[in-house]
């Protein structure tokens, strides 16, 4: 994410709403201080990836407590997954 802008991310959408049905196993997504997305953009990113995003590392980043709040959830709903699947 680090070289994206803002204007890359609703055709990047379109391509993600195909990976659902792909063989692609698990997207990561990562970025660097250089990044010039705004939240709303990487959560968008996120949000398609749905359950094929395996990891996220947003060091350095500006975004605000709404992105915290998505991560912190994100985070909840896996491991919510995780211990069901292991009854």
């Amino acid at each position: 994410m680090d070289h994206l802008k803002d204007i890359d991310v609703p055709p990047l959408l379109d391509v993600c709403a195909t990976i659902e049905a792909s063989e692609i196993e698990a997207v990561d997504i990562r970025n660097g201080p250089s990044c010039s997305l705004n939240g709303e953009c990487a959560l968008s990113l996120m949000r398609a990836f749905n359950q094929k995003l395996r990891a996220v590392d947003l060091q350095d980043s500006p975004f605000g407590k709404d992105f915290l709040r998505y991560i912190v959830v994100l985070i909840f709903i896996i491991c919510v997954m995780v211990l069901m699947s292991k009854n």
